[in-house]
């Protein structure tokens, strides 16, 4: 292997090490922000919203920066959860 294609193997690694790194901290942030969420919510509402959330945020992810399409299944998806967090939180 080439000292070019060394130096290209490591920064790959690198990022993706570093990746990685970042995310498994926001998972940790995101479980304390959620065992925190559970001192003044009902697992009841705490669960669902966190999950949807979650699903949301993946999906803008893809959208926006992944280059995915919006179809009308993924907005129609969308909404529903919205409608249902709103509904949950009443």
């Amino acid at each position: 292997m080439s000292s070019k294609n060394n130096s290209l193997h490591e920064n790959t690694l690198f990022n993706n090490l570093l990746l990685y790194v970042f995310a498994v901290f926001f998972y940790g942030l995101g479980f304390v922000f959620y065992a925190l969420s559970l001192k003044k919510l009902d697992l009841s509402i705490a669960y669902p919203l966190m999950v949807s959330v979650t699903i949301i945020g993946i999906s803008a992810y893809g959208i926006l920066l992944n280059g995915e399409l919006m179809t009308v299944s993924k907005l129609a998806g969308g909404l529903l959860l919205i409608i249902g967090i709103f509904l949950i939180n009443r």
